[in-house]
């Protein structure tokens, strides 16, 4: 075969195959190993969604209670920075008691693997405010004085600069979440869905239960909802996904465990269900398709959480990361993959 023919090979194979091929990054922070004392390191993870690995693990500088659990992402010049940070201190969770309040960041370099180019940390201080919102051009951030109310970095809208300091972009008015509706009857606290630019869905609680939202353009009148609960049994995960122009939600078993050993709040044995997807129209909130998805894996359960998904590419990505008390559990990445309605779980540590 002559190397013409081979280049052409390969060419094509570049051209007949989508995108998606290639790594869906997706970044999270976790816990280590915990010793014997219940202290753990903290640990930063770049996965693969498209082979559900853990690709990179870089274990940070930080101590103590991890904030988010997530890093923020920043883009600068073209490159993409991730910051994650932690806090150490009082009666905090992965601390010593007592002593002053240590607030630690890292901030490291995304490309093709993640490395770290900074770590740092601030005595007496503790963290106001850490949080980053689909839209926003920064992330949300404040710290002060643990003895006093001085004001040490303002709450407010930043991102980072050249020399890899804290760079305020805005001051904040207000701490609610982007698209926020106080109150349309009888619902409260109504939350935009991402990447929904046509037909003005929101989510919210209301007695207890999760529910999907569909507004008038004026955004003052509800048309339609879609309870989200499928028998109060299980945890959910949703999204709308702007590719498929189609509104998921995931049904998932969970289990609680208390601090006492080997004492089950509720385990999948005494409570669990079969866990599906429903997949519906976002025009008319109705139901197009059903399907049964993968459950965890013996060992590695995810706590009782869920709520709105990261839309990654193809992915619907959920992080269960809600600690319990007293012990450390897995910490469990649920992956959905749109193309195949089919689900993954990935241990990637420690909450």
């Amino acid at each position: 075969m002559s190397a013409h023919f081979k280049n052409m090979i390969i060419i094509a194979f570049f051209i007949s195959f989508p995108v998606t091929l290639f790594a869906q990054q997706y970044y999270i922070n976790a816990y280590g190993q915990p010793d014997e004392k219940g202290i753990a390191d903290i640990y930063i993870k770049s996965i693969d969604l498209n082979s559900h690995s853990i690709q990179h693990s870089i274990k940070l500088d930080g101590r103590g209670n991890i904030w988010f659990e997530k890093p923020v992402i920043v883009n600068l010049n073209n490159h993409k920075y991730l910051i994650t940070v932690s806090e150490y201190g009082g009666l905090g969770r992965n601390t010593y008691p007592g002593g002053r309040y240590i607030v630690f960041y890292s901030i490291l370099r995304a490309n093709d693997r993640i490395s770290l180019l900074r770590s740092d940390s601030l005595i007496g201080a503790t963290i106001d405010i850490l949080r980053q919102y689909q839209g926003e051009q920064g992330f949300r951030f404040g710290i002060r004085s643990d003895q006093d109310s001085t004001i040490l970095l303002p709450t407010g809208l930043y991102s980072i600069n050249n020399t890899l300091n804290f760079r305020l972009l805005s001051h904040l008015n207000t701490l609610d979440e982007p698209g926020l509706i106080r109150s349309i009857n009888p619902y409260d606290y109504l939350i935009k869905l991402p990447f929904d630019t046509t037909y003005y869905l929101y989510y919210t609680h209301h007695n207890s239960q999760r529910w999907l939202i569909k507004l008038n353009t004026n955004l003052n009148t509800v048309l339609d909802s879609l309870n989200l609960e499928s028998n109060g049994r299980s945890a959910n995960v949703f999204a709308y996904h702007p590719q498929r122009n189609r509104f998921y939600c995931m049904h998932v078993n969970y289990e609680l465990h208390t601090g006492e050993i080997d004492s089950i709040y509720k385990s999948r044995e005494d409570y669990g269900i079969n866990p599906d997807v429903s997949i519906y129209d976002p025009q008319t909130l109705e139901l197009v398709e059903r399907y049964s998805i993968t459950d965890y894996p013996e060992g590695n359960y995810p706590g009782y959480d869920g709520g709105l998904g990261d839309v990654v590419g193809d992915f619907i990505v959920y992080y269960f990361f809600r600690e319990e008390v007293y012990n450390y559990h897995p910490a469990m990445l649920f992956i959905f993959d749109t193309r195949t309605n089919e689900a993954t779980w990935l241990r990637v540590g420690w909450r």
